[in-house]
């Protein structure tokens, strides 16, 4: 998988970024769609994120360590160095490292915190994503993002949305 190990030109990974699940289950199918159109019309995206990190005061001290290799001046020197750890700088775009449970590696793209009501907005609210429920979203999004907080952050967004109240409120009558 191209994605997961960076082997591909940094222009190639702006059509690469998607949400797409690596299961071939009939079931995926429509996931899959969904999320190459979401991407296909956000095709800058990519290099919003990638700008918003580098703009971001709490991921700029990793970003600065890891590309650049200037140490931050925080007290917690030894907790920093175990999040640093986790993360790895690509194309000037901060991945989280994730290893599943047979060790292999997979990288999350880190969303800024400026940047995650548009990708939950893509991922849920976009005309494709059919206003999926907690649990599809959060899987979705889980596969290829990573910020701080995102499973609340998902709970919340959907549990606020007023689409998905109204469809809810109907199926209870």
């Amino acid at each position: 998988d191209y994605f997961r190990n960076g082997s591909l030109p940094p222009h190639s990974l702006l059509i690469l970024i998607s949400l797409i699940s690596t299961s071939t289950k009939p079931t995926d199918v429509l996931d899959s769609t969904i999320a190459n159109i979401h991407f296909a019309d956000n095709i800058n995206l990519y290099e919003q994120i990638r700008t918003a990190q580098w703009k971001d005061l709490s991921i700029l001290p990793l970003l600065n360590f890891l590309q650049n290799q200037i140490t931050p001046t925080i007290g917690n020197l030894p907790k920093f160095y175990g999040l640093a750890r986790l993360h790895r700088v690509i194309d000037g775009a901060l991945y989280r490292i994730f290893r599943n449970k047979y060790l292999s590696e997979h990288l999350l793209l880190v969303i800024p915190s400026s940047e995650v009501t548009n990708i939950l907005q893509l991922a849920h609210d976009h005309a494709i994503a059919t206003h999926l429920r907690r649990r599809k979203t959060l899987s979705i999004l889980n596969s290829r993002f990573y910020w701080p907080r995102m499973h609340r952050d998902i709970a919340d967004y959907v549990r606020a949305c007023i689409l998905c109240m109204r469809y809810l409120v109907r199926l209870r009558i």
